[in-house]
């Protein structure tokens, strides 16, 4: 079996401030039909678009039912763990915007998006099903063809909301444990609060809250600098038995068969 392969490449300038990335992912090689099964796949509350250059995956949330997804879609706006399968000889590429910028690309409140994988025509309209028949293009091109798709989104739909950046970047700073604090601080109704993180984020204020505070426990664990207990009050849990509860909503698993199952799973990517 050979390795995964993964290759992340930066954005053009004016992408930038919204991109985090472009990547290109190959599953390894295995000798059946499938290349092998991603069972703890995280949310990060991270909007991606994605095109599967060659072969097809499936998805699902219980490891029973499986869907197969579009050749391009959207998604990444999931509040629990998922698996994915891909097919052998799988080529991926993806589009991985930046906390709270895919509004400026898409005309939806992205709430429609939560927990959902969406194919390019009902994600972007007109101008999607027009990118779906320009993928068609060599692996070297299709960078190109995707920028230029994005750009020409951006200047139709930029949608500047200082209020909503402000909120979102105190949040991923340091997760409140009482998310009315945030509303408070900016002096917004709660209400208007929800609102606001539905149209342009995709998640609810406490969902969102829950897969930063999350995902930033996975991190001081793989930078092992603070063992559970220290971690679960830095992140703003009252005791460690609310933190596992959330925790294996999240994954599945608590916290520490969590640990074991990574290392397993980084040593088979490997």
């Amino acid at each position: 079996m050979s390795g995964n392969v993964i290759q992340k490449i930066a954005p053009c300038k004016a992408l930038k401030p919204f991109i985090d990335c472009y990547w290109w992912f190959e599953p390894a090689q295995h000798n059946d039909a499938f290349s092998f099964t991603y069972n703890n796949m995280l949310p990060e509350g991270i909007f991606e678009l994605i095109i599967q250059v060659e072969g097809s995956s499936w998805q699902s949330s219980d490891n029973e039912y499986w869907i197969k997804r579009p050749t391009a879609f959207v998604g990444g706006l999931f509040e629990r763990k998922y698996a994915i399968r891909p097919e052998q000889g799988m080529k991926i590429f993806g589009v991985r915007f930046l906390p709270n910028t895919a509004r400026h690309f898409i005309a939806a409140p992205l709430i429609e998006f939560k927990n959902k994988v969406v194919g390019l025509e009902e994600a972007f309209g007109k101008t999607g099903k027009v990118l779906e028949q320009q993928l068609e293009v060599p692996s070297e091109q299709l960078i190109a063809t995707v920028e230029s798709f994005l750009l020409h989104q951006l200047h139709h739909q930029y949608k500047e909301d200082v209020l909503i950046d402000k909120m979102v970047s105190t949040i991923m700073e340091s997760p409140p444990s009482k998310l009315h604090s945030v509303a408070e601080k900016f002096a917004v109704h709660e209400r208007r609060f929800r609102r606001l993180f539905h149209q342009h984020v995709g998640l609810s204020p406490k969902s969102f809250s829950r897969v930063v505070r999350l995902n930033r426990f996975l991190q001081l664990q793989q930078q092992q600098q603070q063992n559970l207990t220290q971690c679960t009050y830095e992140l703003g849990y009252y005791d460690q038995a609310h933190f596992s509860r959330d925790f294996k909503q999240f994954t599945g698993l608590s916290p520490g068969n969590f640990n074991q199952f990574n290392r397993q799973f980084q040593l088979q990517l490997k």
